[in-house]
């Protein structure tokens, strides 16, 4: 009988609502200014932190974009692809 290997542990990620809707903001704002379908997760970093107090993690920017959804944005490999 074969078992498949249990998912990777998702490190606990825990982001204000505030730090969420300024994140959503930043992102949005950023991606119809320059009628974007797609972005670098790097390039994701580099406009929602330009500015930012605290600046989001790579790990924090992820979850943030997973938690957007799928009907939202897609993440290939590096890229996200806005829907």
């Amino acid at each position: 009988m074969e078992v498949d290997d249990p998912p990777a542990a998702q490190p606990n990620i825990s982001v204000s609502p505030e730090r969420i809707e300024a994140f959503n903001s930043l992102l949005g704002q950023h991606v119809g200014v320059h009628h974007l379908d797609r972005i670098s997760i790097a390039d994701i970093e580099t406009v929602v932190n330009a500015g930012a107090a605290v600046p989001y993690s790579r790990e924090e920017v992820i979850f943030l974009l997973e938690k957007l959804g799928d009907n939202k944005v897609m993440i290939h490999e590096d890229t996200v692809h806005i829907l």
